[in-house]
């Protein structure tokens, strides 16, 4: 299953998850096996139990309900807890990366998840925060925000609303 925003063309597929669930950003991300192999997923977070978490990559069967059972079966394992198989887990590189101070670490991205974080932020650190995100794309990047975050102030300029439900955003080519 590739969204068609999966750039099959180019060498490379770059994404940056920041404090989301992984099985959430791979679930959303899985391209034809043929791409999953250059692929390289960032998870980002500053606080270190995040940190190892993501590493450990183990999931409650729970964490599966709105995931297809086809995906999950094909891309995690079967015992509870589920952890990704070794091809999916070895593309997810947790990093230690404090938003508002430093820039993205392997910027530009094709896709930047970054889901119920701004929220936490007060106005000014979240309009720096957009046009972080936005000069982090590649041309044609998607940048995908929580439900209830909407961008303002100057990103509003950097990036195209796609889908307003869903708050997709595409930085213009």
């Amino acid at each position: 299953m590739c969204s068609p925003s999966c750039p099959s063309k180019r060498n490379s597929i770059a994404v940056r998850a920041s404090r989301c669930n992984s099985s959430d950003t791979l679930s959303r991300t899985s391209c034809p096996s043929t791409s999953i192999a250059r692929t390289r997923v960032d998870a980002s977070d500053i606080d270190r139990a995040s940190l190892e978490r993501i590493a450990a990559a183990r999931y409650p069967e729970a964490a599966f309900v709105e995931m297809p059972k086809t995906l999950t079966d094909r891309y995690f394992t079967k015992p509870e807890p589920r952890q990704p198989i070794p091809a999916i887990k070895q593309l997810v590189h947790p990093v230690k990366n404090d938003l508002l101070k430093e820039r993205a670490p392997h910027a530009p991205y094709d896709l930047i998840f970054c889901r119920n974080v701004v929220i936490y932020f007060d106005r000014p650190s979240q309009e720096k925060l957009f046009v972080r995100f936005a000069e982090s794309l590649r041309p044609g990047g998607i940048l995908v925000l929580g439900k209830v975050e909407t961008l303002f102030g100057e990103s509003r300029n950097l990036l195209e609303l796609e889908d307003p439900r869903e708050r997709i955003y595409r930085r213009p080519t």
